[in-house]
């Protein structure tokens, strides 16, 4: 397994990749049509591909033989005045899932917060993915708030 960082041309080589890998998360954590999904997606990888492009944005992925099996996109954003790492997506294909891909690059970004002088990194997590849950809570990630909902 390699994990590299995605600059703006090895994004366009993995589009494909990508979306697929979006559209299953997507399916998976918010339980909306594939249909929908694609949608947001298409509208998700255009902003990705910008926010690369200006380096708003830092791509890793995991590769298998040269094929994308997964990634983590995330980002430097302030919270009340401390600089923190934000993983605004970690998604490992299904094939490829309870291998410690996640975890790997879990690592790499950590190394890459270090780099840059950050000390916490945050993520959102759906509550019904208990693999995802436990995996973040065995690595040290602890609950800091709550996202609740009440359908009305």
């Amino acid at each position: 397994m390699e994990i590299k960082t995605l600059q703006h041309d090895d994004f366009f080589e993995n589009i494909t990749a990508l979306k697929d890998l979006l559209i299953s998360s997507y399916e998976t954590n918010f339980n909306i049509s594939r249909e929908l999904c694609s949608v947001t997606v298409d509208s998700k990888i255009q902003e990705l591909g910008q926010y690369v492009k200006l380096e708003k944005a830092t791509l890793f992925g995991a590769f298998n033989e040269g094929v994308m099996v997964g990634f983590v996109w995330c980002y430097v954003h302030d919270y009340f005045g401390e600089n923190r790492l934000h993983v605004n997506q970690i998604v490992i294909g299904k094939k490829y899932r309870g291998q410690g891909i996640a975890k790997e690059l879990l690592n790499h970004t950590e190394k890459y917060a270090t780099e840059l002088n950050i000390k916490t990194i945050d993520l959102f997590v759906t509550e019904g993915n208990i693999t995802a849950v436990k995996m973040y809570e065995d690595l040290g990630y602890v609950t800091e708030r709550r996202y609740l909902k009440k359908s009305i």
